[in-house]
């Protein structure tokens, strides 16, 4: 999958060139006041009790749990899932990296690369590397304790779906999530791309370029400039250093 993450021209991005590392955050630090907030469901069954729990109960023992803890409706009192609660907080601490499949968005380049003065970097990731897609609705849904138990967590990454007002729907938004957040990883595939906004500054091109000849396969990376077409759209141009 080919994915672009927006950076502004300062440590951290300059790092993924330098040092090939990226940055995954917290959700808390967003702009979203709502990022990476979870609703969990008040109607958990025995069944999920026992996803989360790893108990193995006999047919007596059920029947004697749900006399004791459920509901008419099968439904478990909410005291009993209380101290299994925490790993809610977990996921409020992850870390994520932030990237959409698309290079041209203006409001993208705007509100992510300092305003079209900064760059973006296409990745190029395997399909080893789960990344998942925002979900963009009006509420936040309602899943069980037991869904958050049985996320896929392999190889340090977690595969986790957020959602978003869909006011943010023009960020066509896909992440990749790691265990522990604001810390520095190492990138999530291949660099294949670099793009300069059609307002960042000649010798900060130069400097980007520069460090992508440090790459282990920079001469494979391309270079473009963003250039301002009169559709009020954005084109791509290779990029060529100034004489």
């Amino acid at each position: 999958m080919e994915l672009y993450k927006f950076c502004t021209f300062e440590a951290n991005s300059l790092s993924i060139l330098i040092n090939q590392e990226v940055w995954f955050s917290k959700p808390a630090d967003f702009n979203d006041p709502f990022d990476g907030d979870f609703n969990v469901s008040d109607k958990s069954t025995l069944d999920d009790f026992i996803s989360i729990s790893k108990k193995t109960l006999s047919l007596d023992e059920c029947e004697q749990f749900k006399k004791e803890h459920c509901d008419s409706d099968g439904i478990i009192q909410s005291d009993v899932l209380s101290k299994y609660k925490d790993i809610v907080g977990v996921f409020k601490n992850i870390g994520v990296l932030c990237l959409t499949p698309r290079r041209d968005s203006v409001l993208m380049w705007s509100h992510y690369a300092d305003e079209h003065k900064g760059f973006s970097i296409k990745f190029d990731i395997p399909d080893s590397v789960p990344c998942t897609d925002i979900n963009y609705a009006i509420e936040l849904p309602q899943h069980p304790l037991s869904f958050y138990y049985n996320i896929c967590n392999a190889n340090g990454f977690i595969k986790i779906q957020f959602t978003k007002h869909i006011d943010w729907q023009y960020e066509n938004e896909t992440r990749i999530s790691v265990n522990g957040g604001n810390r520095l990883c190492s990138l999530p595939g291949k660099i294949t791309e670099i793009n300069f906004g059609c307002k960042m500054p000649e010798n900060q091109k130069i400097t980007i370029s520069n460090l992508v000849k440090g790459l282990p396969y920079g001469d494979e990376v391309k270079l473009y400039n963003a250039v301002k077409n009169c559709n009020l759209a954005l084109d791509f141009d290779l990029y060529k250093k100034k004489a």
